[in-house]
C-alpha cells in the first residue's frame, strides 16, 4: 500500500527540526539572542531525544550546537568561560569510557594513539607558559576535542550514523547563518555582540562593509566553519538521501555558501572551490561534473565587489594582510629555529611574538603563526609539527583508500572527503585555534577513520579464506568490522 508524501514526512524527525528552525527565526526577532539561544537548544534537545532516545540524542544535540559555543558559555574568571556544550561532551566520554573502556581503540586508532602524545606533550610544555592560565585552556580544548573523537568513533559505527551525524551539523549552523545575515543587513557601525573582533572589509569606493561573525569570536573563524559546512553540504548531496532532507541539505549549503562570502574571507572562498572538486573526485557520478561547474559559476556571479576587491589587492600585491601573513611566517620560523624540540608552549606564543620575536609594530600583524601546521610547531616544537602532519596523512589515507560500504547503508564519503578537506586548505592561511572548528575537523577525522575500518574490514572479510578458528566452513569468515563492533559495546 503506498503511503502519502504527507504521512512520510510527519513519520520523520524533520517536522519537529523545522519547528525548531521557525522557533530560531522568531526568537531572533523578537526576543534578546540569549533567550533565542535557550529556547532553541532547549527545543532540539527535545525534539533529537524523543527521536533517536537519550544518548544519540544528545550527541547530536552536542554536534549542532558546536557554532553556539561561544554564546552558550559563563564567564568563570577573567577572559576564562565554562562552555555548556563542553560538559555535555565531557559527560558522553565519561559514559563510553564507563562502558567500554579505551584499551579496545588504543590497539585499532592510531589518530587516537598520536592525539594521546600531543596531549602529553601539550601538559608538559606548561611549565614554560608565560600566561600559565591561557596554556592551560588551550590543553583543555585540546583534550576535549580527543574526548570528542573517542566519542565519535564510539557511536558513529555506520555510513547512517555517519549521515545523521552531518546532518545535525549542518542543521545546527542554521541558527548562526540567520543571525549571520541579520548583521549583514545592519548599516555599518551599528552596535554589536562585543565577543568579536568587528573587521571592515572595504569595497571598490572605499566604501565599509561589516564582515559578519555571528555567534563565532572572529568573522575567519565564522568562514572556517562555513567553508567545512559547504564541504560537507556537497557532499550530501551524493549520499542516500529523502527528497526533504535533500532539498535542506541544498538549501542549507547555498545559505552558508552566501554566508561565507559576506565574511570577505579570500581563504574560505578558495577553501569552498577546492571542497567542491573533492566532492567531484570523491564520487563517480556523472551528475558531480554539473555540480561543480555550478558552483563555479555561482561563485563567479555572486561573488560580492568588496570580496572581488580584496582578491585584486592580492594579486596587485597591494594586501596589507598578506604582507603581515609573510612576516608571522618569518616571526615564527624564528621561534622554530631557536626552540626546535619543545617549541615554546602553549601559554607563551602571543608574549613570545610580542617580545624578542617580533619584527614589526604594526597592527595588522597579528601575534599568531597564519597556518595550522606553524602554529603547532611554535607550541609543541617540530615533534608537534610531524604529529599533526601524521594526523593530516592518515586522514586522506582513510577517505580516499575508503569504499562507500554496503548499498543498502553507504558511508556519506564525498560529505567526510569535502569537508576535511576545506578545512585543511583554508587552515594553511590561518591559526585554526577556534573550538567549534577544531571539534568539527575531529569529528570527522573520527568518521574517516572508522569509514575506513569498516570498508577494509569488510575487503578483508570477503577476501579471507575461512579457517576453523575463524569459525570454521559453516560459520563462514570472522568480519573483523562486525569484531571490533562487539568489542566496542553499545
Amino acid at each position: 500500500m503506498r503511503v502519502s508524501l504527507t504521512r512520510r514526512i510527519l513519520g520523520t524527525p524533520w517536522p519537529l527540526v523545522a519547528g525548531v528552525l521557525v522557533v530560531v527565526a522568531l526568537g531572533a526577532a523578537y526576543a534578546p539572542l540569549g533567550v533565542s539561544v535557550a529556547i532553541v537548544t532547549a527545543s532540539l534537545a527535545c525534539a533529537l531525544i524523543r527521536t533517536f532516545g537519550l544518548k544519540r540524542g544528545l550527541w547530536y544535540l552536542a554536534v549542532a550546537t558546536l557554532p553556539l559555543r561561544q554564546i552558550m558559555s559563563i564567564r568563570l574568571v577573567g577572559s576564562v568561560d565554562l562552555f555548556i556544550g563542553d560538559l555535555l561532551i565531557l559527560a558522553l566520554f565519561a559514559d563510553e569510557v564507563y562502558r567500554s573502556g579505551i584499551r579496545d581503540l588504543w590497539e585499532r586508532s592510531s589518530t587516537f594513539r598520536i592525539a594521546a602524545v600531543i596531549v602529553l606533550l601539550s601538559f608538559a610544555g606548561l611549565y614554560r607558559a608565560f600566561h600559565p592560565l591561557w596554556g592551560f585552556v588551550s590543553v583543555y580544548v585540546i583534550a576535549v576535542q580527543v574526548a570528542l573523537f573517542y566519542i565519535a568513533r564510539r557511536l558513529i559505527r555506520s555510513g547512517p550514523d555517519a549521515r545523521r551525524t552531518i546532518l545535525a551539523v549542518v542543521a545546527g549552523v542554521v541558527p548562526s547563518m540567520l543571525y549571520g545575515l541579520y548583521q549583514a543587513s545592519l548599516p555599518h557601525g551599528a552596535a554589536l555582540p562585543e565577543w568579536s573582533l568587528h573587521l571592515t572589509a572595504y569595497g571598490p569606493a572605499g566604501e565599509p562593509h561589516l564582515r559578519i561573525f555571528s555567534t563565532l569570536p572572529h568573522p575567519l573563524r565564522f568562514s572556517h566553519y562555513l567553508s567545512m559546512v559547504v564541504g560537507l553540504s556537497l557532499g550530501l548531496l551524493f549520499a542516500s538521501l529523502g527528497s526533504v532532507k535533500r532539498a535542506f541539505v541544498i538549501a542549507a549549503g547555498s545559505v552558508a555558501v552566501y554566508c561565507n562570502l559576506l565574511t570577505y574571507s579570500i581563504g574560505g572562498a578558495l577553501a569552498m572551490v577546492v571542497a567542491a572538486v573533492a566532492a567531484f573526485l570523491a564520487t563517480a557520478r556523472r551528475g558531480a561534473v554539473l555540480l561543480v561547474v555550478a558552483a563555479a559559476i555561482s561563485l563567479v556571479f555572486f561573488v560580492p565587489t568588496t570580496l572581488g576587491t580584496r582578491v585584486e589587492r592580492l594579486v596587485g600585491g597591494q594586501s596589507s594582510s598578506a604582507v603581515a601573513r609573510l612576516i608571522t611566517y618569518q616571526q615564527s620560523l624564528d621561534i622554530l629555529r631557536d626552540h626546535p624540540i619543545r617549541g615554546v608552549g602553549w601559554g607563551a606564543i602571543r608574549s613570545s611574538l610580542e617580545g624578542e620575536y617580533r619584527l614589526v609594530r604594526s597592527y595588522v600583524v597579528a601575534f599568531v603563526a597564519e597556518n595550522y601546521f606553524l602554529q603547532r610547531g611554535l607550541a609543541l616544537g617540530i615533534p608537534g609539527i610531524l604529529l599533526y602532519v601524521a594526523i593530516c596523512v592518515l586522514f586522506f589515507r582513510n577517505a580516499l583508500r575508503s569504499r562507500d560500504g554496503p548499498a543498502d547503508a553507504p558511508w556519506p564519503r564525498a560529505a567526510i572527503l569535502a569537508g576535511g578537506t576545506a578545512f585543511y586548505v583554508q587552515a594553511q592561511f590561518m591559526p585554526s585555534t577556534d573550538a567549534s572548528v577544531n571539534y568539527l575537523a575531529w569529528v570527522l577525522l573520527a568518521m574517516a577513520e572508522g569509514m575506513y575500518e569498516a570498508t577494509a574490514g569488510a575487503r578483508t572479510a570477503r577476501g579471507a579464506i575461512p579457517t576453523k578458528a575463524e569459525g570454521g566452513a559453516a560459520g563462514g569468515p570472522a568480519s573483523s568490522d562486525g569484531a571490533a563492533v562487539a568489542r566496542g559495546g553499545s
